[in-house]
């Protein structure tokens, strides 16, 4: 059995899908899907951001994980202790209470 020639929905939707992943790889695998769907609005793509995070699901691209301690934030780090802001204190919440005492 022959196959149909391709529809303009799919020959659109191989087209997205392309421009997603060259999107994502020009990022170096940052990017998450909110970004993507951004710079291809920007790039006058018309499509859902629920579209593209679909794509990217479906092709296996994930955008890094923000840390959830960035090492700048720390008691013991030298970018606080050069703006005058470590108190010699440790632990969770350092970084709010240096510049914000009051809280």
């Amino acid at each position: 059995m022959a196959r149909q020639a391709s529809t303009a929905r799919e020959v659109r939707r191989r087209q997205l899908s392309d421009a997603v992943r060259q999107v994502f790889e020009d990022s170096g695998g940052t990017y998450g899907f909110p970004k993507v769907w951004l710079l291809l609005v920007r790039a006058g793509w018309r499509v859902s951001v629920n579209t593209v995070a679909r794509l990217m699901a479906e092709r296996g691209l994930a955008g890094r994980k923000a840390r959830a301690d960035p090492a700048w934030q720390t008691a013991g780090s030298p970018q606080l202790r050069a703006a005058g802001l470590h108190h010699g204190r440790s632990g969770p919440g350092v970084f709010r209470l240096a510049l914000w005492p009051w809280r």
